[in-house]
């Protein structure tokens, strides 16, 4: 039981880790193509993956320290 709780908290984290890859991407992604975007889009897309990115960061370091884990 042990070994099963470890692989699933070893998934959750790699999805996580995955899901930041995805937004450095789309950072990119948004760097790259700006100027092909009219400039209320742009800020739109900015401040949703700001947004994202802040929530993104938050989820990951609970998973990396434990912070809101009952678990004692």
């Amino acid at each position: 039981m042990q070994k099963k709780e470890k692989n699933k908290f070893k998934d959750n984290l790699l999805g996580k880790q995955l899901a930041l890859f995805g937004l450095f991407v789309l950072w990119g992604l948004l760097i790259i193509f700006k100027k092909m975007l009219s400039p209320n889009l742009r800020m739109g897309l900015f401040v949703l993956l700001v947004l994202v990115t802040v929530a993104g960061i938050y989820f990951l370091n609970r998973a990396f320290f434990g912070i809101g884990d009952d678990k004692k």
